[in-house]
Order: C-alpha cells, then structure tokens, then sequence
C-alpha cells in the first residue's frame, strides 16, 4: 500500500541527502515508478518513487549527482515511502486557499524541518 495517490499534497518527511528536502510540501503530479535511491548506509534500493512539484516559490528539491555536486528541482521525482498526504483542506489547495501566504509557507516549513531533525536525532 502507498503512502500517496496523484494529486495529493505531501510533506517529505525522510530525505537522501543531507536533510534539506525535510519539511517540503509537495504536490504529486504522476507515478514515476521504481527507481534506484541510495540510502544513508550506501546501499541502494528499489523504491517506488511519485513525481512531485514543490509548492513554495522560494523553495526546490534538493538532489546530488555522481560526483557529489548540489542542484535543485521545482519538479523531481521523490519516493512514495519519504512522503506523507496532508489532509485536504478545500477544493482549491493552492496555499492560498489553504490560507498561507509563501511567506508563512516556509517559515512553517522552517519549523517542521528542526521538528523532524529533532525527532531523527533523539530516537
């Protein structure tokens, strides 16, 4: 069973990285399939992965290539089992409708990055 279906709004909630994508909220678009993710231990795996687009206009995903360099995305692929559906707030989920302004969107998105940062580090 997957975590998402097209069209929800996501928040990511494990990152392959360095922890910048935690906190992002999302939009999946379309399934993107199984891909290969590396994990935090170097190993890879098989995931099922969404293609999402990032709703802040101040923010993207964060992603490395082969030799280690940073680049960012508005649209990207991210696995299903890094994603968690936000309930559905209204008919338009625009974060407008949602009543947040970017402004309040990252600030937000701030503060459930350091939340989930603490949460990793304390179990």
């Amino acid at each position: 069973m997957r975590n998402c279906k097209e069209g929800d709004l996501a928040i990511i909630v494990k990152d392959f990285g360095k922890m910048e994508n935690l906190g992002l909220i999302v939009r999946v678009i379309r399934a993107h399939g199984d891909d290969g993710w590396i994990e935090e231990n170097g190993n890879s795996v098989l995931l099922f992965s969404w293609v999402v687009e990032v709703l802040s206009d101040t923010s993207q995903i964060i992603y490395s290539d082969i030799e280690g360099n940073f680049y960012g995305e508005k649209v990207g692929d991210v696995p299903d089992a890094y994603l968690r559906p936000l309930p559905k707030l209204s008919n338009d989920e625009s974060l407008e409708a949602c009543g947040l302004t970017p402004l309040q969107y990252d600030l937000a998105a701030g503060v459930v990055k350091e939340l989930l940062r603490i949460e990793e580090s304390g179990s």
